[in-house]
């Protein structure tokens, strides 16, 4: 199977799980979002658990937001932030050291990234084999909807 074709497949299954979800927003009526929450496809309980650890055995912990104003979940220059909700919502993971992060619990979030490293910097995304199956395009970059399923490492550089 080429890779356009399962470019192609992966934009299929966004695209009818954006439906499902448009449908089931509609049909709950108006949804009232407080500031640090976030509405998300996939399972809530994995994104409420999801954690990352570096080659180095640190753990990194999410990003602590203190504002409610648009731009506190906001990616900070020189990281890759990784976002446990799509829109770049829910628990934010800086990462600024050029080191494999391993994904704990990120099975079925449909979240986002935040490529926000100096200019050309790539990160990239690696299966469970340690195979890169993604490299981003050089910093800045970013995309609203990232499904992390098969997604086992990230490096951001």
């Amino acid at each position: 199977m080429t890779v356009h074709r399962i470019v192609q497949r992966m934009r299929m299954w966004r695209l009818a799980r954006l439906v499902v979800f448009a449908v089931f927003v509609v049909a709950a009526g108006t949804a009232s979002v407080g500031p640090q929450t976030h509405m998300q496809f996939g399972h809530p309980a994995a994104a409420a658990t999801a954690s990352l650890t570096g080659d180095d055995g640190s753990t990194v912990p999410p990003a602590t937001v203190t504002s409610t104003s648009a731009d506190a979940n906001r990616c900070p220059f020189g990281a890759f932030c990784i976002y446990t909700g799509p829109g770049f919502s829910g628990a934010r993971f800086e990462l600024f050291a050029c080191q494999n992060y391993t994904l704990i619990n990120f099975q079925g979030i449909d979240g986002s990234w935040d490529n926000n490293q100096t200019s050309g910097t790539q990160a990239k995304f690696k299966n469970g084999n340690l195979d890169v199956i993604l490299t981003t395009r050089g910093a800045h970059s970013q995309l609203a909807h990232f499904d992390y399923t098969n997604i086992a490492q990230v490096r951001p550089c």
